[in-house]
């Protein structure tokens, strides 16, 4: 029979050896096998085949996207210069709102737009450093050095940690001096959390139709009685505005 590269054919690996060599014999052709292999199964296989076999490429790449929307799009990736790819695939449209509402949360964050390239090259780093078992290997290892280097430098550790406790102790004092100065005039986490709960992270400036912002990016929080006339850090008082609408909210 033909002989057919495994890897071309993915779409068919799951299914019995008697239809695929059945379907690489009766075709010949791997673009054919290709075109038609992610809706073929063993009770189509006739099918699917006789209309490979005597329809043109366009016919048949158009009954499988009806069958197949997704099998419309190939996921692929091509070079658009020498150090750049394009890359293509099929998602639901569940994915692209999770992939829009992270794109949002990390541009507040990083208080810049921020690419999808960019969003996802961050999760997938992140991921990486969590369950890269070499990277939790070389990160279990270097803890274990830096106790072993440490157990056998007590002695001169003792002397620079005294240096170090006043050090740290002088840091605290200018903290806890800076942080009564100020506490007033920063608003408790646990009103930022209602704030949050309550405005789903969104701005929250709705419109004379009726109709809310849809801004989830550059969010800032806007007391409605102003922090210097008296108002209060409660969350009954405090607003989610986009930069836009909260600048607008100090015009009016």
């Amino acid at each position: 029979p033909y002989m057919v590269d495994p890897l071309l054919v993915r779409g068919l690996d799951y299914y019995c050896h008697t239809v695929f060599e059945f379907t690489t014999t009766a075709l010949g052709s791997q673009n054919a096998i290709l075109r038609i292999a992610s809706v073929i199964t063993e009770n189509n296989a006739h099918l699917w085949i006789d209309l490979a076999k005597h329809s043109s490429s366009r016919i048949v790449e158009k009954a499988v996207a009806q069958a197949n929307p997704r099998s419309a799009v190939w996921e692929k990736m091509s070079y658009v210069s020498e150090d750049v790819l394009q890359f293509q695939l099929a998602v639901s449209e569940s994915w692209s709102n999770l992939l829009t509402e992270v794109k949002d949360l990390m541009s507040q964050k990083e208080k810049r737009a921020v690419s999808s390239e960019e969003a996802l090259f961050m999760l997938m780093s992140d991921y990486k450093r969590k369950h890269d078992p070499v990277l939790k290997e070389e990160r279990a290892q270097n803890k274990a050095d830096r106790a072993t280097n440490k157990s056998s430098s007590t002695q001169s550790e003792t002397a620079c940690e005294t240096i170090h406790i006043v050090s740290i102790d002088q840091k605290v004092a200018s903290e806890a001096m800076r942080v009564t100065s100020n506490r007033n005039r920063r608003i408790p986490q646990a009103q930022v959390h209602k704030l949050h709960l309550r405005d789903r992270n969104q701005c929250s400036f709705t419109d004379r139709h009726g109709k809310r912002c849809s801004q989830k990016r550059w969010l800032q929080k806007h007391h409605v009685v102003h922090f210097a006339d008296g108002g209060t850090h409660g969350a009954e008082n405090l607003q989610t505005l986009c930069w836009a609408h909260h600048a607008m909210a100090h015009r009016v």
